[in-house]
């Protein structure tokens, strides 16, 4: 997949999950790409092959399961470890095929690995994802007074409390942010 699809994937998921996070699952989600460029040129991995370390599933399992038990740090690195099994599972898709582990070469596909790089089945699942997403996110309970919704102001809500005036409730109310 693309890093395009990677980052709409990666994002619309983890929207659902914690909003805040979404920068860092968008930035996971494109990390196995980017590493395995960073250890070919600055690292003594000059031997490194596309899908190879970098891109194993058990490895972003690992680094997720971290996550889950750090106290400070935890929520960011579960949401860089979304992005990654994320990745996996959109490179599993294509007919390459993703591994496993990073010491078997064997790579692994899902649904027969049909997929093509940059094809319209490829934009077609992504944008998928990314409206079911949108849907259960909009279908969702409504929000209450005291939740926080990263996407859509109140801007009604600010007008009724006092907070803005008619100007500039008149101005922004049609604006998302």
């Amino acid at each position: 997949m693309r890093w395009v699809s990677h980052m709409l994937i990666g994002g619309s998921v983890c929207s659902l999950w914690q909003p805040a996070w979404v920068p860092v699952a968008v930035l996971g989600a494109t990390a196995p790409d980017w590493l395995e460029w960073i250890g070919r040129k600055h690292l003594p991995l000059a031997r490194a092959h596309h899908r190879g370390a970098t891109h194993n599933l058990l490895s972003w399992l690992l680094l997720g399961l971290a996550g889950c038990f750090m106290p400070r740090w935890g929520d960011a690195i579960l949401a860089f470890a979304v992005g990654g099994l994320l990745h996996w599972f959109g490179d599993a898709l294509t007919v390459s095929g993703a591994p496993l582990t990073w010491w078997s070469p064997h790579r692994s596909t899902l649904f027969g690995g049909r997929l093509r790089q940059g094809g319209k089945t490829e934009r077609a699942i992504a944008i998928g994802v990314a409206g079911l997403c949108a849907l259960v996110w909009s279908h969702r309970l409504p929000w209450g007074e005291a939740d926080f919704n990263p996407f859509v102001m109140p801007w009604q809500q600010h007008y009724r409390a006092g907070l803005i005036d008619a100007a500039e409730w008149r101005r922004h109310r049609f604006s998302p942010f």
